[in-house]
């Protein structure tokens, strides 16, 4: 069945490529806005993609073929407050009991991704306007996450009135710089992202160029097209592996027994808040297209 279909596939294709009046071959600039859309409550989140491909182009009367394949950058930048939380009976520095209070703030995650990325569209053109919608699909080659967030403490004693805040000698900090930094890759590894299957739609406007000739053989026919795309996940895309979203824990009763210098904080999108969420990735933007076409000879079936 699934060979049926395939070669089904392929001869229509190229039955298309035989009979189309118009062979393009060009390539696309995409830009616009990305995010990773999980369901999850943050204070704001901001993402960015970019992507640029080769694309080969049949056009049949008013139907369009597209196919190629691109590069592509996605990031996304999330902004929360992390945690917030108490120990108990702790003894500081001078040998005094305190409760000791802590908090991560202002936690910012950053995840950029590099993908490849084959696609098909499917459209038509009703000069000037066009219209494609087909598939994008995004296979990582690199990723890198990173998250920052700032830590602040300070201690409460039953003999003074105020906590004792900022003096980092004594291990209470005010906003404390904290950092995680993970990069993977497949060419090192197999734990990348599943493959980020999308739905991609452009609509935009045909503005033809010159011909240029050059002795008696036709130049290529530029052709640009300017177009507002739209991209949605159908596949979701969260992580298998959950992380803890922080490793932050005393050893003993001992304010300076904290492991302060490897306190583990992890990007939101691996940790264990986002699983059993769907990921379903958006992007919004701008498209440009310059193609090629190359004139083909018309048969002449005139007799002298």
């Amino acid at each position: 069945m699934k060979r049926s279909v395939l070669l089904i596939i392929i001869l229509s294709l190229s039955t298309f490529a035989i009979y189309s009046n118009g062979h393009r071959l060009g390539f696309k600039l995409e830009g616009g806005y990305n995010d990773l859309f999980i369901p999850l409550s943050t204070q704001g989140h901001f993402g960015t993609k970019l992507d640029i491909g080769i694309v080969y182009e049949l056009q049949d009367r008013h139907l369009l073929l597209q196919t190629g394949v691109g590069l592509n950058y996605v990031s996304n930048i999330v902004h929360n407050n992390l945690y917030s939380g108490t120990f108990e009976n702790m003894i500081d520095t001078d040998n005094d009991a305190c409760t000791y209070h802590f908090a991560l703030e202002d936690k910012i995650d950053k995840i950029n991704r590099l993908n490849i990325s084959p696609r098909i569209l499917f459209g038509g053109i009703w000069e000037p306007f066009y219209f494609l919608l087909g598939s994008y699909i995004n296979i990582g080659l690199l990723e890198v996450t990173h998250s920052q967030c700032y830590l602040t403490t300070y201690g409460e004693y039953e003999n003074l009135i105020e906590p004792l805040k900022d003096m980092p000698n004594h291990y209470f900090f005010n906003r404390l710089e904290l950092s995680n930094i993970y990069q993977q890759s497949d060419l090192y590894n197999k734990k990348m992202p599943k493959p980020d299957i999308r739905i991609h739609a452009e609509f935009g406007i045909k503005l033809p160029m010159r011909n240029v000739f050059l002795g008696k053989i036709s130049a290529p026919h530029l052709t640009h097209r300017i177009a507002l795309f739209c991209e949605i996940g159908v596949v979701d895309t969260s992580p298998t592996r959950a992380l803890p979203l922080y490793d932050f824990h005393k050893n003993n009763d001992r304010i300076d027994d904290i492991d302060f210098e490897n306190i583990q904080i992890n990007h939101l999108y691996y940790s264990n808040l986002s699983t059993n969420k769907t990921a379903l990735p958006f992007s919004i933007g701008i498209v440009y297209t310059l193609l090629l076409q190359y004139s083909q000879r018309n048969n002449c079936n005139c007799t002298e």
